[in-house]
């Protein structure tokens, strides 16, 4: 059966069967949740104390080495980290530890105008200053960035190597394959908080790296990693730790008053960070500069922050009215390559700061690759997404020879081209070989909405975080009768008279294809872990199927 979204409704419950031990000491529902996921009861017992030790993260104990070295002797450190949320993250949680350390700590980070990874001019302006430099989210590919320099580099970062590795002390766990998957697959602010770990034991301070978590669930979210069990782990102690911190109205003073001006409800979820945490800390580093969010997040003076807290929330609006622009732009370009293996949406440069966004959303709704350019008159930024299954990595690599300078990882990558060359990268990516994909919607099982009452919402609460790798449960309804209560481009409220739900859905794809007031038959919908009686609409019955 296909949904209104083109997608083929899959029901888990009807290959995967829960374990009855499971089904004894957690109900039916999650025990089919769980199984869905490939998960035992091990996969809730997320105490800190289980992630794994530091030592099996290459180079780790060299790079602990070098930066204490640097503080005890008090050489000049530079970190140059990232535009995103987790470069940003990062940067702030390892400046306030170095700087709580007495280091001499400076901070520059790169906006999109700087492009892809590593700007060595940017370094070069600090080079008569820095004795080592720390680059974060960024360095695995700066082989001609960091050849020839005399000064040390530590080179903190998660992203895939090419081959030829950059002369650095490189902390990344993806050189050796023989490093455990669960490290493999973690974010470069996990990465941080691993290294202030060792530190702190190294250095012998009073400093309690659990205070950063909250970063670390926030970078962790907002990089799409997938939550195996290590990221499970330090996301759920991260939100634990920035609710209690929200609650008593103590420590994170940016965070707090972000999250106020939001109006985001507390107990804060991992779904909240997702959907409205990491796009406003994103929004300054893709409509203007990443430096709002690091400021934000590193500053204690509470007139300062409410000021960060405004400009970023504009940043926000008008990163949202660009990314409407840029979608709209996209999707008339990609009805003209419904036959071509990845498509490539030519943007203005304008739209550099949404390339990704806009290419994720396609993706979601195509299930295949998309590659999104921001053309300018020599070199043009690309940002490219992927589904589960499609290494977009590794599948672009034989075309690595068009681009200047690329990097990424399995879902995600980015890259710049000289323009002239789009054309020919084009070519090439029409009749890309890709493996069988086809449009599919994963559903957990069957579970009517009267079934889905406040004691199984909490049961569903317990299982959180939930994100990549770990999604949010979704049911397929009985047949319902649904009156539309609110509709437009962008929002869309079903409402349930029989029982008082109200299904909600952001769709643009799934809302544009809603015409009658009155809606008969069966939905796919996701509970809400706060409000009672307010579901995720994420697809409906398809009668012409």
């Amino acid at each position: 059966m296909k949904g209104l979204s083109g997608k083929e409704w899959n029901l888990l419950s009807e290959r995967i069967s829960p374990d009855p031990e499971m089904i004894r000491s957690y109900g039916y529902v999650v025990a089919q949740v769980m199984a869905n996921r490939g998960v035992t009861a091990e996969a809730l017992d997320l105490k800190l104390r289980k992630i794994l030790p530091p030592h099996l993260i290459p180079n780790m104990d060299i790079a602990v080495e070098r930066i204490a070295k640097a503080i005890k002797k008090r050489e000049n450190i530079l970190i140059y980290g990232d535009y995103d949320v987790d470069g940003v993250t990062a940067s702030v949680l390892l400046y306030r530890f170095l700087r709580y350390a007495g280091a001499k700590v400076q901070v520059v980070l790169p906006n999109r105008s700087s492009g892809y990874g590593l700007n060595i001019d940017l370094v070069k302006k600090w080079d008569s200053w820095v004795d080592l430099l720390i680059t974060v989210d960024n360095g695995t590919t700066a082989l001609e960035e960091l050849r020839g320099r005399s000064k040390d580099t530590i080179v903190l970062d998660h992203h895939n190597p090419h081959g030829e590795l950059p002369p650095a002390i490189l902390v990344n766990p993806k050189i050796d394959q023989n490093t455990p998957k669960d490290l493999r697959e973690i974010s470069s602010v996990g990465l941080a908080f691993y290294l202030i770990t060792c530190l702190q034991r190294e250095l012998q301070l009073d400093y309690d790296t659990r205070d950063e978590l909250p970063l670390v669930a926030i970078g962790t979210l907002g990089d799409f990693m997938n939550l195996n069990t290590l990221n499970r782990i330090l996301v759920y102690n991260g939100i634990r730790a920035l609710n209690y911190y929200l609650q008593k109205g103590v420590k994170l003073l940016g965070l707090r008053l972000l999250i106020e001006k939001a109006g985001i409800p507390l107990p804060i979820t991992s779904r909240d960070i997702s959907f409205l945490v990491v796009p406003r800390l994103n929004s300054p580093g893709r409509v203007a500069n990443p430096y709002y969010s690091f400021r934000l997040l590193s500053e204690n003076r509470e007139s300062i922050v409410k000021q960060l807290v405004l400009q970023i929330e504009n940043f926000h609006q008008a990163r949202k009215k660009l990314t409407e622009i840029a979608v709209g732009l996209a999707e008339e370009q990609l009805q003209k390559q419904k036959d071509v293996s990845i498509p490539l949406l030519k943007l203005e440069g304008r739209f550099k700061g949404v390339g990704g966004i806009v290419a994720g959303q396609l993706v979601s709704r195509i299930q295949k690759p998309v590659v999104v350019v921001s053309v300018n008159d020599n070199l043009s930024s690309a940002s490219a997404r992927s589904v589960e299954g499609i290494d977009i990595h590794s599948t672009l690599a034989p075309l690595a020879h068009l681009f200047v300078k690329w990097g990424g990882h399995s879902q995600a990558m980015g890259f710049t081209i000289h323009t002239h060359l789009l054309d020919v990268l084009e070519e090439n990516l029409r009749y890309m070989p890709l493996p069988d994909s086809e449009l599919r919607l994963d559903i957990d099982m069957e579970l009517p909405i009267r079934r889905c009452d406040e004691s199984l919402v909490e049961a569903l609460r317990r299982m959180e975080p939930f994100g990549e790798g770990f999604p949010f449960p979704t049911f397929l309804s009985e047949p319902l009768t649904l009156q539309i209560s609110e509709i437009s481009s962008g929002r869309l409220v079903m409402y349930h008279p029989d029982t008082g739900t109200r299904l909600v859905s952001y769709d643009r794809h799934l809302i544009g294809k809603i015409s009658q007031r009155e809606w008969r038959g069966r939905v796919v919908y996701s509970p809400s872990l706060r409000e009672k009686n307010i579901f995720t609409l994420v697809d409906l019955e398809d009668f012409s199927s």
